[in-house]
C-alpha cells in the first residue's frame, strides 16, 4: 500500500515538475534547450527517488 502511493506521488510530483518547467520554458528565449535540461533533471530526480522508494522498501 505504502509503497504504490509512495510512486504514484513521485510519478505526480515529476508531471507536475515536468509540466510547470514547459509552461515557463515555452516564455524564454531557448526554450528547446531549457525543456531538455530541466527534463533531463527531472528524469533524474524520478530514476532517484524510484531506486530510493525501492530499496528502502523491499
Amino acid at each position: 500500500m505504502k509503497k504504490s502511493f509512495s510512486s504514484q506521488f513521485v510519478i505526480k510530483a515529476a508531471a507536475a515538475v515536468s509540466a510547470i518547467t514547459f509552461v515557463m520554458c515555452a516564455n524564454s528565449a531557448e526554450p528547446i534547450k531549457i525543456t531538455l535540461a530541466h527534463w533531463a533533471d527531472a528524469q533524474a530526480v524520478v530514476y532517484t527517488a524510484k531506486y530510493v522508494l525501492e530499496t528502502k522498501l523491499q
